[in-house]
């Protein structure tokens, strides 16, 4: 559930990144993210948007 409410900001923000200028920060956690195929997929979907920066939690 938490995964898929994520994903529903993440997309929601990308949406409306271009028209409103919104600066978006996605942290995301794993405890094993050499393990996690969704938390991959995320960062690098992220990274791809406008405006938004990507943040481990583990590495801050």
């Amino acid at each position: 559930m938490k995964k898929l409410l994520l994903l529903s900001l993440f997309l929601f923000a990308s949406a409306f990144a271009d028209e409103t200028k919104v600066k978006t920060l996605v942290i995301v956690s794993h405890p094993y993210p050499e393990h996690s195929i969704f938390i991959k997929g995320l960062e690098q979907a992220a990274r791809s948007v406008k405006g938004v920066e990507v943040r481990n939690l583990e590495s801050i």
